[in-house]
């Protein structure tokens, strides 16, 4: 949104408490991959967080949607292996 206003990519810093929000979040999310005995999950969370990392500090919008593109196609692939995953424990 700040983009469309001012034409500048990466001029506004996230408000406090959406930086505090997206902070919060990133360190639980790497206290309960730690957690995760399946390789290949943490693998592939640790390159979730990597890729979401990227599209927040993008140097250009053409990069962060490149980046965001990945997230997307990536995103239903990790919640797939996850799910199996949890299956097997079954």
């Amino acid at each position: 949104m700040a983009f469309k206003r001012s034409g500048k990519w990466g001029a506004n810093l996230l408000g406090e408490e959406i930086n505090e929000g997206s902070r919060a979040a990133n360190a639980r999310l790497m206290a309960l991959t730690v957690r995760v005995a399946d390789d290949e999950v943490r693998e592939a969370i640790s390159s979730m967080r990597d890729m979401l990392t990227n599209c927040q500090s993008a140097e250009s919008k053409e990069k962060a949607d490149i980046t965001h593109r990945g997230v997307a196609e990536a995103y239903p692939l990790l919640m797939e292996r996850i799910g199996k995953t949890l299956r097997n424990l079954y």
